[in-house]
């Protein structure tokens, strides 16, 4: 049981493997404990991971909310439950709720790998039908596809069971999809399916745009950085950093194929339900 902490967050701790330092984190959803061994030496990188942490703790409610706000309101606006709009107007509510989608959807990417790097990203695994979560991303993101000239297509082999988050599995369907929509120009198609093959499911979204060399696909692996093929589109760089940790939580694995020229196909393993546990969720 950790000691009470002072008015600075700190304390010091008699642990089975020796004497830690915590150091306490308040977040929206209570608060995050970090420790740290008493006689290791003031590191610049827990300073920078506590600073972070707390930052991105407070982000989310501070964010998050006024969105939701703008979303909402826009949702009523298109809905006309006060009445009819302006003709001139009536495009406006689908382009604030699309805005403010993205918009989350940025935030979301920060917090959550704010989350996988703290360790404090929670899972819910269990049996889920990766091809229905695909089927709900696809329909959410045909809008954005048809205002950017992109043919976005959906391929199905029926149902995908895999053992995995919902949560997760839909984060990672939105952010490839996303990402290849807004690197392909018009007249680009996207592609999106769900299959299982020798004991995983794959999570496949390939697109037809400009593709990658060594050099970019090295770059865009790491978290907060982008492709040189970015110029003059926003994000925060994180998108296959998120995709790339919420798959390895999930016992599962990235692999990217790419080449100027040719798009860029990005496929992304999960373990499948074996026959037992499929039984068992029946």
């Amino acid at each position: 049981i950790a000691p009470a902490l002072g008015e600075q967050n700190q304390a010091i701790a008699a642990l089975p493997g020796g004497n830690f330092n915590l150091h306490r984190v308040p977040s929206a959803a209570g608060e995050l404990v970090f420790l740290f061994p008493a006689d290791a030496p003031p590191s610049g990188a827990h300073s920078e991971l506590l600073e972070r942490t707390q930052f991105f703790a407070s982000l989310g409610h501070d964010l998050k909310s006024p969105l939701n706000g703008i979303i909402g309101f826009a949702d009523i606006m298109d809905a006309e439950l006060r009445g009819p709009l302006p003709e001139a107007y009536k495009d406006y509510p689908s382009l604030i709720r699309e805005s403010g989608d993205t918009l989350m959807r940025l935030v979301e990417d920060i917090l959550g790998y704010a989350k996988a790097e703290a360790g404090t990203y929670e899972l819910d695994i269990s049996p889920l039908d990766i091809a229905a979560s695909g089927e709900s991303v696809f329909r959410q993101s045909e809008g954005i596809a048809e205002l950017s000239g992109v043919d976005l297509k959906l391929r199905s082999d029926g149902e995908v069971m895999a053992l995995a988050d919902a949560g997760a599995v839909r984060r990672i369907w939105d952010n490839l999809v996303s990402n290849a929509i807004k690197y392909s120009s018009r007249g680009d198609t996207v592609t999106m399916h769900a299959f299982e093959k020798n004991g995983v499911c794959v999570l496949s979204v390939r697109d037809t745009g400009a593709g990658m060399d060594a050099e970019d696909l090295a770059l865009i692996a790491k978290p907060f950085a982008q492709g040189r093929n970015a110029k003059g589109r926003s994000g925060t760089g994180l998108g296959l950093a998120m995709v790339q940790r919420l798959a390895e939580l999930q016992g599962g694995q990235v692999r990217i194929e790419t080449a100027p020229g040719e798009g860029t196909h990005v496929v992304v393993t999960i373990p499948a339900l074996s026959a037992t546990e499929r039984r068992a969720a029946e």
